[in-house]
């Protein structure tokens, strides 16, 4: 079974000329396939500040469906996808539905695994995530990564 939801983040939002939506699907039932509250959120900040974002480099971290981060996309940052490997297929599955497929890699990623990919990764001016911190191990994870990366300007 595939639900789809599509999310009109704001009347106000236009990307281009025409107004776009930003369109996720919930492909498969596990739990980092859903858009959960704060993904919404985050996506709005993101659309309400894409002067910040715009020509920013990013990593979401947890994508999931990835609304945030292809909000960011369309507001002009280059962004890198990442979450567990059983859930890039739904982040590249956002990418196509909403023509942003090749543009964005999806990387997989497991908290305190250092892949090749991961190290070799360009420096990053933001990271994004959403709802990634429900495991308390996973938050001091998160915060070291962050202190020991000091190319990375902000973290939402």
């Amino acid at each position: 079974i595939i639900t789809s939801n599509v999310y009109n983040i704001s009347n106000k939002i236009h990307f281009g000329q025409n107004h776009r939506r930003v369109c996720v699907q919930v492909l498969d039932p596990h739990y980092g396939m859903y858009v959960w509250p704060c993904s919404v959120v985050l996506a709005q900040f993101v659309w309400h500040n894409k002067a910040l974002v715009r020509d920013q480099r990013m990593l979401e971290l947890g994508a999931g469906t990835a609304l945030p981060g292809i909000v960011a996309a369309r507001c002009g940052a280059t962004v890198t996808l990442s979450d567990l490997p059983r859930c890039l297929p739904s982040c590249a599955h956002s990418c196509r539905v909403n023509g942003l497929d090749g543009s964005v890699p999806v990387l997989g990623l497991r908290w305190g695994l250092v892949t090749p990919s991961l190290v070799t990764m360009p420096p990053l001016d933001i990271i994004l995530g959403s709802d990634i911190l429900y495991e308390p191990r996973v938050s001091f994870q998160l915060y070291f990564f962050s202190l020991s990366s000091a190319a990375i300007n902000t973290l939402f």
